[in-house]
């Protein structure tokens, strides 16, 4: 599974709406969940949001175009977790 870094929200009104609070969503059944992560590992991508400019959690290096930090450390565990099951 290879991982992907998805571009990140146009504005900040963009970043609190993607970070609406979870509690107030509906549960979701364990099968809707477990078909919406088996559509992610039959796509073969994981496509995660992450920081570029945030040096420690998400950095684009400019020279090579590579990511680092946390949180792309964490979406690489999260593919590979999702291959291995």
């Amino acid at each position: 599974m290879q991982w992907q870094p998805a571009a990140a929200p146009a504005s900040d009104e963009a970043s609190a709406a993607a970070s609406a609070d979870v509690s107030e969503a509906p549960a979701e059944s364990s099968e809707a969940l477990a078909a919406d992560v088996q559509a992610i590992v039959d796509r073969g991508v994981l496509k995660v949001g992450v920081k570029d400019d945030v040096p420690g959690f998400g950095q684009k290096d400019a020279a090579t175009g590579e990511f680092s930090g946390i949180e792309i450390d964490l979406a690489k565990k999260i593919g590979e977790s999702l291959v291995s099951t």
